[in-house]
């Protein structure tokens, strides 16, 4: 069973985890998205 993030990306959720980069900048894996774009993403945690 799936247990993580979900991130709601053009129309449909995606399965994700978000790392930190070393200088200090959050981004989500799969989705590609970084620092300032990650604000107001939809997000599920399960």
């Amino acid at each position: 069973m799936w247990g993580g993030l979900e991130v709601y990306v053009n129309g449909k959720w995606i399965k994700d985890r978000i790392e930190m980069t070393w200088d200090k900048k959050w981004y989500l894996v799969e989705c590609k998205v970084q620092g300032d774009q990650l604000e107001g993403i939809k997000v599920k945690i399960k």
